[in-house]
């Protein structure tokens, strides 16, 4: 992108050539829904087997997938529900689980600070989303669900790049993916039959609202079924973007320590030594700052993908194919220097205060790919990310 900014193709034996773009105005052109969509390819198929039909893997048009969209969204549109599930007290149990562990290696001690951070995602995930421990801090290998869901993603990733009929050599990659997608079931199974055999009639974690939740507009549940995928689909979903998101804060916190000083100033007053409740996040603008400018500098995904439902002319010059695939490219239209200015590779949280940020053009800051496929929990990946980093910063 470099050397061909704003836009490119590659011939990589498709139906149509592939299209990339770097710049901000061409990928606000590819947020139009009447000309772009988020369409499902071949590796949302290869993924069906682990995912099913749960939000990642089933296509926008699907009956479940708008079912679960329409009753996970409202769980984190409502603050004070956001709050009972993801519960101050067991979120910060979690993250102050990470934070011992490093205050005990000593100040010596390398940080292998992206395993950890999965590791502290996934279980943040699991007990306050599902009402589960998979206890990462207890035990020197990661939990078993999490190895089979990262290698049954990473197979399904492996086969959708392979033409159909080598699949069929790889036969025992197969059957090992297909034991690993039998064992998360069997938890995911468990988890539900725990909830239902010993019911909380308090509680608001996911799993009781995709469980007990009544569609407004169809009047059904999902199912039980859907909630065995929709289980790993909120899992694979949050815990490695965010586990890298909480990776690139920490790194251009520690390459800049007037930016860290000024976060710590800005938590000490908020929180200082209480608990981190949902409405303190408001206050924390400063930190805030800090994680918008880390996603835009270095988004936890490569490419926005979008496909052309119609023939269309991109940018008012590039020739564009029903059928046809175009990628920005997070980390150039994230960091164009005709919104961001000359100084748009270097880390400054100030522009993402409110008064800079409101004045930004449409889709200049985008964390997540479109408005109608986001996975829901993205209005409380903010809870996710500041906990352990208040933790963090108090600790110090």
């Amino acid at each position: 992108m470099d050397a061909y900014a704003p836009i490119y193709q590659l011939d990589l034996g498709m139906a149509h050539p592939r299209v990339f773009v770097g710049s901000r105005e061409l990928v606000n052109e590819m947020a139009d829904d009447g000309t772009y969509t988020k369409f499902t390819h071949r590796l949302h198929k290869e993924m069906r087997p682990v995912f099913g039909d749960g939000l990642f893997s089933a296509e926008s048009t699907d009956k479940a997938w708008w079912k679960a969209h329409r009753l996970l969204v409202p769980a984190f549109a409502n603050c004070p529900a956001a709050d009972a599930v993801f519960g101050g007290e067991t979120r910060q149990d979690l993250s102050a689980q990470l934070v011992l562990k490093w205050d005990r290696f000593g100040p010596e001690h390398e940080i292998e600070c992206i395993e950890d951070m999965a590791r502290l995602t996934f279980d943040t995930i699991g007990l306050c989303a599902f009402g589960y421990r998979f206890n990462e801090f207890y035990s020197k290998e990661p939990h078993p669900f999490m190895k089979q869901l990262k290698e049954s993603i990473v197979e399904s990733g492996k086969r959708s790049n392979r033409p159909e009929l080598l699949n069929r050599f790889y036969y025992r990659d197969e059957q090992h993916r297909q034991k690993n997608i039998a064992n998360m079931r069997d938890l995911c199974k468990k988890m539900i039959r725990d909830c239902n055999e010993h019911p909380k009639t308090d509680a608001k974690d996911l799993l009781n609202v995709m469980l007990n939740g009544v569609d407004g507009e169809t009047g059904e549940k999902l199912g039980v079924e859907n909630v065995i995928y929709q289980i790993p689909t909120l899992l694979g979903g949050g815990y490695e973007t965010t586990g890298a998101t909480l990776c690139f804060i920490y790194y251009f916190l520690c390459n800049n320590p007037d930016k860290l000083r000024r976060a710590q100033q800005e938590v000490d007053e908020i929180v200082g030594d209480k608990v981190l409740a949902y409405d303190m996040l408001r206050n924390l603008k400063y930190l805030d700052a800090c994680m918008k400018e880390s996603l835009r500098l270095q988004h936890p995904v490569s490419l926005l993908t979008r496909f052309a439902i119609k023939d269309t002319v991109l940018g008012g010059k590039y020739f564009i194919k029903k059928g046809q695939m175009v990628s920005g490219i997070w980390r150039h239209f994230h960091r164009d220097p005709k919104v961001w200015g000359d100084d748009a590779d270097e880390f400054r949280p100030e522009r993402m205060l409110d008064v800079n940020f409101k004045e930004l053009p449409p889709n200049a800051w985008k964390p997540v790919s479109g408005p109608s496929r986001m996975i829901p929990a993205q209005r409380l990946v903010l809870h996710f990310r500041v906990s352990p980093l208040e933790n963090r910063i108090i600790s110090r």
